[in-house]
């Protein structure tokens, strides 16, 4: 069962994800927008779309088609009841089992979700089976800063003269299953190093074409939050 179909997680989940004026939403969410660009008439797959916002935005802007699937249940039934439109089809799967899906997408997109990925490269391979030849991959997650520490409690630290510090270890430790607690819940987090995330894409067959690290307040100036990727087929 994923965790975000415990009532309680899943409760904070849809409180903090609907606070369209939280400074981190709107830095990912506006951000993301700019790289996918124009969706008319394209074919999209929204991998992890939880409760679909990004699905009814891509559908609201005349997307022909878009497959949304998460693994919950419980962001599917939500997706289906209050992000629904005749252009989406949410479908209840692991993104590990994309491979069994038989369309192509110009786009596929995925939203905080790659760091819940135990096998980045997996998923990478699969999208490039499933991506037309001129289509790309967006996605967004958290900054490998950030997940580079193990501990589930906040790295931020005040030095002895006041000013705010945030302390990085163990960001070589790529075999270690991180715990992080979000929305009431724990979950697994797989840290990645940059060279992890760039030298998979190009071992799967794409080229970085853009690479974002949005911030939202001024601490994050001191260490970004966020890390946003855009993908295209590396050219043979």
């Amino acid at each position: 069962m994923s965790t975000y179909d415990d009532l309680e997680v899943f409760e904070e989940y849809i409180k903090t994800r609907g606070a369209n004026a939280s400074k981190h939403n709107s830095a990912v969410r506006d951000n993301l927008i700019k790289m996918v660009g124009d969706v008319k008439d394209k074919s999209v797959l929204d991998l992890g779309c939880g409760i679909g916002e990004f699905s009814k935005y891509f559908a609201d802007n005349d997307a022909k088609k878009i497959v949304a699937v998460d693994i919950s249940k419980r962001a599917i039934d939500y997706a289906e009841e209050h992000n629904n439109h005749e252009s989406i089809d949410y479908r209840k799967m692991d993104i590990d089992d994309i491979s069994t899906l038989d369309e192509m997408f110009d786009l596929i997109f995925s939203d905080m979700v790659f760091n819940y990925l135990k096998d980045y490269n997996k998923v990478l391979k699969d999208a490039a089976d499933l991506l037309t030849e001129d289509g790309i991959v967006v996605f967004s997650q958290v900054h490998p800063l950030s997940t580079a520490s193990f501990g589930m409690e906040s790295s931020w630290q005040n030095d002895e003269d006041g000013n705010l510090n945030f302390l990085i270890n163990h960001y070589s430790d790529t075999d270690v299953v991180r715990k992080k607690k979000y929305f009431n819940g724990v979950f697994n987090f797989y840290h990645r190093r940059f060279e992890d995330i760039i030298n998979g894409a190009y071992e799967n067959g794409f080229v970085v074409s853009e690479l974002l690290e949005p911030y939202a307040t001024e601490k994050e100036l001191n260490r970004p939050s966020f890390l946003l990727v855009k993908l295209e087929k590396r050219r043979k």
